[in-house]
């Protein structure tokens, strides 16, 4: 596969930075990397990208756009922005080099999902008696947004997912079942159920207020 180059810039971010893409490097195959499900074979997929002062969640935008990795994310705030340039890297090197420009993330992987999260604690608190067996994916998600709300004073301002476009897709019809006691991630890699493409993100609404979203990379 020869990369293709894609240039385009978003004035909603400061300065409306410009960013260069380079789609999977040689040897990457998204649809076997998607449909494999397996966090290892996932980290080892070679990507090429190439980004100036951007913010994290840009990037991660990014991402999942010019490599089609499914990588969950986690908004940690703050204002640092990355700069990166990689060639037929593997996955995990460039989140790994994320983490090393911006402290505040790590890697983490839960349930065979691939996740770039905040470091903190509140990540691995324990949410219990959560009822949501066989429940669609949106309601299941909206339902644990607000128990997670209630139970955790850090999340307590967390909304639940918008309902953008066809209300009828797998990526919100699609049946999903949560641990009735499990930490908050991985109760999150829960909601994602069989789908390798399917992907969650903890990120800021227009409102500013944080919201859980679901979203498939394709």
């Amino acid at each position: 596969m020869n990369p293709t180059a894609v240039t385009f810039r978003l004035a909603a971010w400061p300065l409306g930075a410009l960013f260069v893409v380079v789609g999977p490097g040689p040897g990457a195959s998204p649809r076997t990397a998607m449909s494999a499900g397996s966090a290892k074979l996932l980290l080892e997929r070679r990507i090429s990208i190439s980004v100036s002062k951007v913010p994290v969640p840009a990037f991660m935008e990014i991402l999942h756009e010019s490599s089609h990795s499914p990588v969950s994310f986690i908004d940690a705030g703050g204002s640092q922005d990355l700069t990166m340039q990689v060639t037929n890297a593997r996955l995990t090197d460039v989140l790994r080099e994320v983490s090393r420009q911006v402290p505040a993330y790590m890697v983490d992987v839960v349930q065979e999902r691939v996740v770039l999260r905040p470091r903190r604690p509140e990540y691995q608190s324990v949410v219990r008696g959560i009822d949501l067996k066989d429940v669609e994916r949106f309601e299941a998600a909206g339902r644990y947004a607000s128990e997670l709300a209630r139970q955790v004073p850090f999340f307590a301002d967390l909304g639940g997912p918008p309902l953008l476009g066809n209300p009828n897709i797998p990526l919100f019809k699609e049946k999903v079942s949560l641990d009735p006691e499990a930490t908050v991630m991985q109760h999150l890699a829960q909601l994602l159920g069989d789908d390798p493409k399917v992907v969650f993100l903890l990120i800021k609404a227009k409102s500013g207020a944080p919201m859980l979203a679901l979203s498939q990379v394709h």
